[in-house]
């Protein structure tokens, strides 16, 4: 069993959408490449593009996407069945942004993608703090009424720490109805951000705050990963989710992943989950999965990391 734990699809609602945020942030140079990839932008093309004129690469990404049919959930499905992945975290996020107007999806349109696809999806709501009771409110909808199944948070978008008070109604909501939350934990490339929103410190003190909350680490809390590993051995209800990474480069010296493999290996065995974000670095499921079994850890822990522990967080409710 496989469980892709930070997911999209490649629908103008989601990866279209998140290319467009791309712009003028250095998201575009870090993920952009990958994106050009999935669409079949020529290379030579695409780094021209990016280098000169990142307004027409994002715009030529979505062109291509729509002409190549690379915004259709078809080709998506047919990639993670040759991958063996039985089933995708779709993620939802409710951020409005500095200007406070910028638009959200409704968290219907993730049950009414999870109802169509019936077993594929494992589908997790948006929430914004900012909304007071109304989030909480709009968290027992989702999980009660709409049939989802966890909870998306970043926090540097929101632009405050996973600590905040303000975010404490949602987790005392989520931990009540038995339902994990997905947290950004990692570095962000948002220039108006800091990096200490991400630093994997602060989860620690909501895990402590709120021991029967499962909470999974976004993105592997890199580069901060000795602050990560503490954080887990500390608490049995943080998850680490190893996402958003080429899994191929993490054994190399330097990586700043070594720790994460040493202890995952070992005592953290049955903290690790695995994502594959694979739209955004453009690399086909099936060739980020051979990376996975080719890391360097036992078997059996292999299989932890690659479904096991998920298929535990997802069996629990």
């Amino acid at each position: 069993m496989i469980i892709d734990c930070s997911g999209s699809l490649p629908t103008a609602e989601f990866f279209l959408a998140d290319v467009e945020a791309m712009r003028d942030s250095r998201y575009l140079q870090v993920f952009g490449p990958g994106c050009a990839r999935w669409v079949g932008m020529d290379r030579g093309e695409a780094n021209d593009l990016l280098e000169h004129n990142p307004t027409r690469f994002v715009d030529r990404i979505i062109e291509l996407a729509v002409s190549n049919g690379r915004d259709q959930i078809a080709p998506y499905l047919q990639a993670v069945e040759e991958a063996g992945i039985s089933r995708s975290v779709l993620h939802n996020f409710h951020e409005r942004g500095q200007s406070g107007t910028d638009p959200v999806l409704p968290n219907d349109r993730i049950a009414e993608i999870c109802g169509q696809h019936p077993g594929r999806f494992i589908g997790f709501a948006g929430a914004d703090p900012t909304d007071g009771p109304a989030a909480v409110e709009e968290v027992r909808r989702a999980i009660n009424n709409l049939g989802l199944e966890g909870i998306g948070l970043r926090p540097f978008r929101h632009r405050i720490l996973a600590s905040d008070p303000s975010y404490y109604p949602i987790y005392e909501e989520a931990q009540a109805l038995g339902v994990p939350i997905w947290v950004h934990c990692s570095i962000n490339y948002d220039q108006g951000a800091s990096l200490e929103f991400g630093r994997p410190v602060h989860l620690d003190k909501v895990a402590s705050d709120f021991p029967n909350l499962t909470l999974l680490a976004g993105h592997g809390g890199w580069p901060f990963a000795m602050e990560m590993i503490a954080c887990a051995m500390r608490n049995p209800n943080v998850y680490i989710d190893i996402s958003a990474v080429r899994h191929a480069h993490m054994p190399k010296t330097g990586s700043g992943w070594e720790p994460i493999l040493h202890f995952g290996n070992s005592v953290l065995q049955d903290q690790i989950v695995i994502g594959l974000d694979w739209l955004q670095l453009g690399y086909r499921p099936s060739q980020l999965i051979d990376e996975i079994r080719q890391l360097p850890l036992r078997e059996a822990v292999k299989a932890k990391w690659l479904g096991r522990n998920a298929a535990r967080i997802f069996a629990a409710r």
